[in-house]
């Protein structure tokens, strides 16, 4: 009797969680102008992502995001990266300097720091395309390091 009420918790569960996915599904088939559609990470690069600093502004990128309005952010993303962002610029930058570009952003002061310890890492090396190695990087956790390696961005494609 058990087994059953458990049973039929989960079969009111999924058809509860189906009902809600098809309402979303049929909501976003017609309507494209959410945020999500025109603001994020991929919104800032081109598809087809190589050198080196452009896969480590993906990365700051996407820790900026993390837990931060996405329009707070993409602000913060256009007025960092306007001049031009390198590993060599997040070095030559002083922690106040970084702090006061990014200081919009949920938890700043630990960003600031993620960054320029990511900066430095990535100095001589080659960003690492797996969720394991990404995961090793202090500030990004397996959040990042999917979005980053399931994107066309942290891919190396012909």
């Amino acid at each position: 009797m058990l087994l059953d009420i458990v049973n039929m918790n989960k079969l009111i569960s999924f058809h509860a969680f189906r009902r809600q996915y098809d309402i979303i599904k049929e909501f976003r088939s017609n309507n494209k102008d959410a945020v999500v559609d025109t603001m994020g990470t991929e919104s800032h690069f081109p598809k087809k992502t190589k050198s080196e600093d452009e896969k480590c502004r993906v990365l700051v990128a996407l820790i900026l995001y993390v837990q931060t309005n996405d329009k707070i952010t993409d602000r913060v993303i256009n007025n960092l990266f306007k001049d031009g962002f390198t590993r060599a610029k997040a070095r030559s930058l002083s922690h106040d300097q970084l702090f006061e570009l990014i200081s919009e952003v949920n938890f700043n002061r630990r960003k600031v720091e993620y960054i320029k310890e990511m900066a430095e890492l990535f100095k001589q090396k080659k960003i690492p395309n797996t969720v394991f190695e990404l995961t090793q990087i202090k500030g990004i956790g397996n959040k990042i390091a999917n979005l980053y390696t399931q994107s066309d961005l942290g891919k190396e494609k012909d």
